[in-house]
């Protein structure tokens, strides 16, 4: 049928496989074609060596940061309560956020093992979704 100057209100549906055509809603007949699943495959040692080398690189970077905190802790925090110019509000602050620092680096820590031990234990051929 030819519908000569005839104009249509189309839309989104309710999801991917729905269109909204006047706002009547119409399914549409889809076909799935190829591999459905997933599968893992193990890096190659060259690149689990250079995955290797970069985590060694971030890890020493957050145990150097982690050391120079230890060290600004004991150095020049030292006599910080006992400082007759420095509020003991302030000095709980200055703590509390060096505090928060250690604990992010130590975050950030526990991510970078996470991520390289996630690359670790990839093997090939594992289905992951079905």
């Amino acid at each position: 049928m030819y519908y000569a100057h005839t104009t249509w209100q189309i839309k989104k549906g309710k999801n991917k496989f729905h269109i909204s055509v006047d706002d009547r809603e119409y399914k549409l007949k889809t076909v799935i074609t190829g591999e459905k699943r997933q599968i893992t495959r193990k890096p190659h040692t060259a690149v689990e060596a250079a995955w290797d080398n970069k985590v060694e690189q971030y890890l020493a970077v957050t145990i150097q940061q982690r050391d120079k905190l230890d060290q600004y802790r004991k150095k020049d925090l030292e006599n910080l309560r006992t400082n007759i110019f420095v509020n003991p509000v302030l000095a709980n602050t200055v703590e509390s956020h060096l505090t928060k620092t250690q604990e992010e680096i130590e975050k950030y820590e526990v991510e970078i093992r996470g991520i390289q031990n996630g690359y670790k234990k990839l093997k090939d051929e594992e289905i992951v979704i079905e």
